[in-house]
């Protein structure tokens, strides 16, 4: 039987059935249309990003609706973005958020139907390049996603180092220990403290990120490198 996991709990746990009335929206960019007076048509201003997406699931309540209603408030109403698993797209990690009050329409007492909206991230994530591995200098990965691939990497060992990612340079200085480059989140730390000032600005400097496809990993200096890749699929 389909069923999501939001928030740490499984839908079965609080009682509620799918119903096989699931609308699939597709993920689309952000496109501003910029009307010109005195100018034919109009320009489209491209915002370089995709556009979260709602995703509604119908559901029936098995369950004394009254008895109900506050397990699943306790549920649903989190703030942030929290892990989204759909049991019909097992390999796959979404994230969303439930942004719109929820309500429960009630058929009998032992009988409701609630219709679950969440706000999702437009790219879902494949669970295994969510498990962090040991990069060795050099080393060819495969972001077998769609879209480019914001990492987390981290770096531990001393001094200066310069990461490169398919030619793209990162430069770092004066790391102590260990940093984290999270480009997921676009935080970079040293243990519970921001490192931003550990990233040197070139004309050539880049945040790292993967490619769709072959990527080719070194960095200088005697650190070793972990990562979770966080490969994408466009929804």
């Amino acid at each position: 039987m389909a069923n999501i996991k939001y928030n740490g709990k499984n839908s079965e746990e609080l009682g509620l059935i799918m119903v096989n009335e699931v609308e699939h929206e597709l993920a689309s960019n952000d496109i501003e249309v910029l009307e010109i007076e005195g100018r034919d048509g109009v320009l489209l201003f491209d915002k370089q990003r995709l556009k979260p997406i709602e995703k509604a699931y119908p559901m029936h309540l098995r369950k004394d609706v009254y008895q109900s209603t506050a397990p699943i408030s306790e549920w649903l109403n989190v703030k942030g973005w929290h892990e989204l698993l759909l049991s019909w797209d097992p390999d796959y990690q979404y994230k969303a958020t439930v942004i719109n009050s929820i309500s429960i329409e009630e058929v009998i007492k032992q009988f409701g139907k609630i219709r679950v909206a969440f706000l999702v991230h437009p790219i879902k994530f494949l669970k295994t390049s969510l498990v962090e591995r040991t990069l060795t200098k050099g080393q060819i990965i495969n972001n077998r996603g769609n879209v480019r691939a914001d990492p987390i990497i981290t770096l531990t060992g001393n001094g200066d180092t310069v990461i490169t990612i398919n030619g793209r340079r990162t430069v770092l200085e004066d790391v102590q220990g260990s940093i984290v480059l999270d480009m997921q989140n676009s935080m970079v730390y040293s243990g519970n403290l921001s490192a931003w000032n550990k990233l040197v600005r070139e004309s050539n400097s880049h945040k790292p990120y993967l490619d769709v496809g072959n990527n080719t990993i070194n960095w200088t200096g005697t650190f070793t490198a972990k990562i979770k890749m966080f490969e994408g699929v466009k929804l």
